[in-house]
């Protein structure tokens, strides 16, 4: 069946690289083009602008007596799409035919989507080009685009090539009349997803040989350093900080992490160390500075604000996020946390108002710090402060800093001249083996997970104080364990280049890991046994 012309670009990939529109009509003219009478899009493998591409697409009109469209690549832009603009495909009349009839002549005239249209002149309309698109936010280095799009896309990290417009006017722009000037469109020639830079484990593996990842110290100094200076914690937390980065997905959704510790025991030098690998095209969120609306999507107005959360891509990182917690009215605590709740979940979502509407969902993983809010220095205290929202921090992995973590960060202080220098890496090389860990999935002996799951949850069954804990525990944190297995899996494999086989090790890594976390809550474990 013969696709139509509307629903469909044909592709030219003859090598054009002039931006002289007659040049550009008589390389097209050389071939044979089916249906000259029917309107269609031509993308073409050249970086010409749109005002050299309307001119082509007038010169085509004038010399056949059809429509075509053009779409170059002039733009190249690499970020992450966060949210779809509206649920169906929107339709858009991106050219339209008008004679304007005077006395003496009658005029044809072809007029663009983004042109302004005087009524009082712009004659009669007796023919149009109506193609539909899908219509997405995409954000790349700290900027909004709107992109138009034939194909459906998904919400992730992509390379994107287009032709870039700026609307100044509204007119013949049906259903979005209310998208922002400020925001500049791109009409979309192709669109690529994250590509896995490995196709084997063995090339893999080759690859991490070659940049010395293999050797744990020189992960260690890569991953915790900050601008060349690495920056030592105590090894067990930085065991526990890299198994949540390469930790993967467990039942749809990664595992989160938030920190709780005192003013200057390096929570903001891990977080900035991590930022500075992660190539995100957000900063770090401020949670001394910010309200927590700015976390999650805003439709006060016409043009959706997406939020800190859907804007991140790889990662989330959040600075004093309890502060941000703590500015929202306590009687609506619950609600704002519950819409957290299904952006951590990584669920796709309809979101919106009454003003607007988009979909979207969350595809990076947070790690929140924060300094301990007034009365929760230990897990029991945070849990009862913040019992109404105990279902958002049952999807968090809580970690407290203690004493002798701050006494180990303190001391490296007084020895700032003896800080040792970070292990260099090139960022895209990181981020290679990064991807290709996120798109392994580890398989876990469910039976052997529940061992640990149900020993570490015994340590929270003999004392009543930690009933609270105990819930909070028992509702999210088989999946955390099976995150964090994941993540000690790849750690181990990536620093002893074998394969991603789960060994016995690896379940009493998780054991002794889980039990520093508890340990950080307040619960004593000595000899295996609780002390009351």
């Amino acid at each position: 069946m013969k696709k139509s012309p509307l629903n469909f670009a044909k592709e030219r990939t003859n090598g054009l690289i002039t931006d002289d529109p007659h040049d550009i009509i008589e390389e097209l003219q050389l071939e044979s083009i089916d249906n000259l009478k029917e309107k269609s899009i031509e993308k073409l493998d050249t970086k010409a602008g749109w005002d050299i591409l309307k001119k082509a697409s007038k010169k085509y009109y004038h010399a056949h007596d059809t429509f075509r469209f053009f779409i170059s690549k002039e733009k190249k832009l690499k970020g992450k799409i966060t949210n779809k603009e509206f649920e169906n495909l929107q339709q858009i009349s991106i050219l339209k035919e008008s004679i304007i009839e005077t006395e003496a002549t009658t005029e044809h005239k072809l007029s663009f989507f983004d042109e302004k249209v005087d009524k009082r002149t712009a004659g009669h309309i007796v023919d149009s080009f109506d193609v539909e698109f899908w219509v997405y936010k995409f954000r790349s280095d700290n900027r909004e685009y709107i992109i138009l799009s034939q194909e459906e896309l998904d919400l992730e990290e992509y390379t994107l090539e287009g032709t870039q417009i700026h609307l100044t006017d509204y007119a013949d722009v049906g259903k979005y009349s209310k998208l922002s000037l400020k925001i500049p469109i791109i009409i979309l020639h192709t669109a690529k997803k994250r590509i896995i830079k490995f196709k084997t484990d063995e090339e893999f593996f080759k690859q991490v040989q070659k940049l010395k990842l293999n050797n744990e110290d020189n992960l260690r100094k890569f991953i915790f350093s900050q601008e060349g200076t690495y920056y030592q914690s105590p090894k067990l937390y930085e065991d526990l900080v890299m198994s949540w980065l390469f930790s993967g997905k467990k039942k749809g959704y990664p595992l989160h992490l938030m920190i709780i510790g005192d003013a200057g025991s390096g929570k903001s030098t891990t977080t900035e160390s991590l930022y500075e690998k992660s190539s995100e095209n957000v900063g770090i969120f401020e949670g001394t500075t910010s309200t927590f609306k700015e976390l999650i999507p805003s439709f006060k107005t016409s043009s959706p604000k997406v939020g800190y959360m859907l804007e991140s891509n790889r990662f989330c990182f959040c600075d004093e996020f309890l502060r941000v917690l703590m500015r929202v009215d306590k009687d609506d605590r619950t609600n704002q946390l519950t819409f957290l709740n299904t952006l951590l979940e990584h669920k796709k979502r309809r979101m919106g108002s009454g003003n607007c509407s988009f979909e979207g969902n969350m595809t990076s993983k947070m790690m929140a710090v924060t300094n301990p809010v007034f009365g929760t220095k230990q897990m029991t205290s945070l849990v009862h402060k913040f019992e109404e929202s105990i279902t958002f921090l049952s999807r968090i992995l809580i970690f407290y800093q203690d004493k002798e973590h701050i006494k180990f960060v303190n001391k490296l202080k007084e020895d700032e001249g003896n800080l040792q220098k970070g292990f260099e890496l090139d960022l895209s090389n990181f981020l290679a083996v990064y991807d290709y860990l996120m798109s392994k999935d580890i398989k876990i002996n469910n039976d052997r997970l529940k061992k640990v799951f149900n020993k570490i949850q015994s340590y929270l069954s003999y004392r009543e104080d930690y009933s609270l804990i105990k819930d909070m525990f028992d509702a999210r944190y088989y999946h955390h364990l099976q995150c964090l297995l994941d993540g000690i899996v790849k750690r181990r494999s990536l620093m002893n280049c074998e394969n991603f086989i789960i060994k016995e090790k690896d379940y009493l890594e998780l054991e002794k890991l889980t039990k520093l976390v508890l340990e950080s809550w307040g619960v004593e474990i000595i000899d295996n046994k609780v002390v009351k």
